[in-house]
C-alpha cells in the first residue's frame, strides 16, 4: 500500500488540515517518507513543527494521551512503539556529505550528526523541538539522496516547463 499525500506548506492547504494530514498519514505507514530538495540544514527543522505537535495529536492508549513530561521519560514514551520507520529522501542532491574531520560520510549519518543533533531538551528552540520528536518517535531513522535526473541546465528547463 502506498500513499502518497500533499506536502506540508502546500500552496493551497490549511495549517489545520496540514496536520491532520501528517497524523493520519503516519498512523497509517508502515514506512514514512519526508521527501524534500536538497541538503538539509539544522535550520529547515524549524519549518517542521508538525512534528513536534505530533504527540499531542495521537493517544497511545484508551484515555491516555502523551505529555511532553512523558517524552523525556524513556520508560514511560510509547509512541516509538506505534510509529513507522522515517526516511528522509533527499531530491536534487549533488556533494556527498562530510564529517567534521572532512571525510565522507554516509546521508543518515549526515542527517543524524549535523541536522538532527541527538539531543533530549523540548525547551529549546522549535529546530530542537522537531529534532527531538523525529529522534523520539521513529525507531528507524534513514536519509537517502537522489542525485538531479541532468546536470545540464537546459534539460532541467525543459523538465520544468513540461510540469507547468
Amino acid at each position: 500500500f502506498l500513499m502518497d499525500t500533499e506536502g506540508i506548506d502546500a500552496a493551497h492547504a490549511r495549517t489545520k488540515d496540514d496536520a491532520s494530514v501528517l497524523v493520519m498519514t503516519v498512523l497509517l505507514s508502515s514506512y514514512f517518507i519526508y521527501n524534500s530538495m536538497g541538503v538539509p540544514r539544522r535550520s529547515d527543522l524549524e519549518k517542521m513543527s508538525y512534528f513536534s505537535k505530533l504527540a499531542t495529536s495521537i493517544a497511545v492508549s484508551q484515555r491516555k494521551t502523551v505529555s511532553q513530561d512523558d517524552m523525556e521519560e524513556d520508560d514511560s514514551f510509547e509512541l516509538k512503539n506505534h510509529f513507522p520507520d522515517f526516511l528522509w529522501l533527499l531530491r536534487d542532491v549533488t556533494n556527498t556529505p562530510t564529517g567534521d574531520d572532512g571525510k565522507e560520510i554516509s546521508p543518515t549519518d549526515y542527517l543524524l550528526k549535523k541536522v538532527l543533533k541527538k539531543r533530549r531538551a523540548f525547551n529549546e528552540n522549535e529546530g530542537d523541538r522537531v529534532s527531538c520528536a523525529i529522534l523520539s518517535f521513529f525507531p528507524c531513522i534513514q536519509c537517502k539522496t537522489i542525485i538531479p535526473p541532468s546536470s545540464d541546465p537546459v534539460v532541467m528547463q525543459n523538465i520544468a516547463a513540461r510540469q507547468s
